[in-house]
């Protein structure tokens, strides 16, 4: 059997189209996938009680307890899968949320001022930049400053604080991207500034 009538829709389908069901004769559902969703959406839903909304709560803070790596890739394929219902779901908390939120955040950024840092350092270029578009983000530069060792690209000491510094100066009509940009220590940066790079070694 490789096709099967939707008793829904009434269409004649194929039969892998066709949610399996053990109990049925030929193994498969009566009704359609397109089908199962239309009903699945236009079907109303009772609003959860709030035991129910704490029940679902704990059962997952209890999943993601046991195996943190496991729930943290289950949850990042189920938002690449479903990216616009997903974003839709994040406004709507946010909206809800505006405080707790924001608490969090300050939280966070208080927790991680190396990445608020950057964060903020790679805002502050784009704009400089003309909001041209750009390849930098923590992990591209993270990548670069490991190609040169963690060493200012032009003195060659190791610093404690690694500055970026872009080959073409914004100020020039450089762009921010990783092609443009050099590990630099503070003094190498700030000796350089906004000169080209052969201005400089000139000097």
């Amino acid at each position: 059997m490789t096709a099967k009538r939707c008793a829904r829709c009434g269409f004649v389908l194929d039969i892998e189209l066709f949610n399996r069901e053990a109990a049925s004769k030929d193994g498969r559902g009566r009704w359609c996938r397109a089908c199962h969703k239309t009903y699945a959406a236009e079907r109303p839903r009772p609003p959860l009680s709030e035991d129910k909304r704490k029940h679902y709560r704990a059962r997952a803070r209890a999943a993601y307890a046991a195996d943190p790596d496991s729930r943290r890739s289950y949850i990042y394929a189920w938002r690449e899968s479903r990216p616009g219902y997903a974003l839709a779901v994040d406004r709507k908390y946010r909206t809800n949320h505006v405080e707790e939120c924001r608490e969090r955040r300050r939280a966070w950024q208080k927790s991680h001022p190396e990445y608020n840092r950057a964060q903020t350092r790679d805002h502050n270029h784009r704009k400089r930049a003309g909001g041209l578009p750009s390849d930098v983000n923590r992990q591209s530069w993270e990548v670069l400053v490991v190609e040169w060792n963690g060493r200012c690209a032009y003195c060659g000491i190791r610093p404690e604080r690694i500055t970026q510094d872009h080959v073409v100066p914004l100020a020039r009509g450089g762009s921010h991207t990783i092609a443009n940009l050099r590990p630099a220590c503070q003094r190498c940066n700030s000796s350089k500034g906004t000169k080209l790079l052969a201005e400089w070694i000139a000097c």
